[in-house]
Formats: C-alpha cells, structure tokens, sequence
C-alpha cells in the first residue's frame, strides 16, 4: 500500500504487495502445535501426572498417593554404612527411600527400611551337567532415624545442626548435590513447580 502523503520519502513504489511467504512451515507449525496436544491429551488419560511430582519409596509406591503410603507423604532416605556415637550414619542409601508420615527430627524414631540383600547358593550335579542354584533374599527391617527436616513439602533432609536450614555436611551435600536425587535439574524444577 502506497503512502497517502506525498512529502513522505518512501511512498512504497517498487515493492510488492505484502504476502505470507512462509506457508508450509507455518502449516509444519501446527501440525506440530497439534501433536505436542495429542501427546499431552494422551499421557494425562492414560498415565500418572503424579508420578512426576511425588517421590516413589524402594517398592515403587508414590509416597502420599497409593494406597499403602497415602499417610506417608514425604520421602527419607535410609542411613547406610556406620552408625555414629550421635546415631548420625555415615551415609545414605540413596538408590532406595521409604516414605514416612512426617520428617523425624532425632534419633529415636524407627523407620522402615530395605534390609541388606542375602545370596544363597547351591551347586549340584557333575561336569558337564553342573547346575546352580541361587536364592537372593531381601526384606523389610527397623532402622532408627537420624534428625532430619522437611524441604519441598516433600522429602527429608539431614539436620545436623540445630539451625532451621540444612546443613553443609556430608549426608545434606549427598542429597542435595548435583549428583544426589534432591539436587539433580528434575528435583529442582518439581521443587519450583509444586509436588
């Protein structure tokens, strides 16, 4: 369209009238608009929201939704290793959490954690027909609970210290460091979201 001021140095002469050029990625645009809906339509008919906003314990239940834990929102992590004079571990089992009614703040409290695995095995037979056979054998056992507190409206931190935030000791930095399940990039952005 021409300008309508002729004082006005571009008047538009020499152009072309103004078009959508970019048809087909606008059309690869919403079909891709349309598919990323699907998926999404998809995964909320057919999966568990929750499972990306609720911890999970060693037996796959998601803490403070299934059934069996649904009084047990948060999730702690079991001591592994020592036990110290001060009933602190020396580290945690951070492959497998349990889900707990509240965060324990001592050392008094018992929680139920995975036991040590147990192998049996048992050879019979002669060469070449030797056959072996193996029972592993792991179940639930009591462990006394170390002082922790809540973080996230989800999980139990350590509490090594009497301050209200956790400390810079060796269990918190194992949880909440880069490498740890409270500090990895996906903890975060669910911290951030909302459990």
């Amino acid at each position: 369209e021409r300008h309508t001021d002729e004082n006005h140095p571009y008047d538009g002469s020499g152009l072309m009238p103004r078009t959508c050029t970019d048809v087909p990625c606008l059309i690869v645009f919403l079909v891709s608009c349309a598919g990323i809906v699907g998926v999404a339509a998809h995964a909320f008919q057919t999966g568990d929201p929750k499972r990306l906003t609720h911890g999970y314990d060693y037996k796959g239940r998601l803490c403070g939704v299934d059934d069996e834990v649904r009084h047990k929102p948060m999730m702690y992590w079991c001591g592994a290793g020592t036990v110290g004079e001060d009933g602190v571990p020396s580290a945690l089992d951070l492959n497998f959490p349990t889900c707990v009614r509240a965060c324990p703040g001592d050392t008094s409290t018992e929680v139920v954690c995975l036991g040590v695995e147990k192998a049996k095995v048992e050879a019979s037979g002669t060469a070449p027909y030797k056959a072996t056979r193996m029972e592993i054998t792991q179940g639930d056992v009591g462990q006394m609970s170390y002082p922790t507190m809540p973080m996230g409206g989800m999980y139990c931190v350590p509490r090594l210290d009497h301050s209200r935030l956790p400390g810079g000791d060796h269990l918190t930095a194992s949880l909440l460091g880069p490498d740890g399940p409270v500090g990895s990039p996906y903890a975060r952005f669910v911290r951030a979201v909302g459990g």
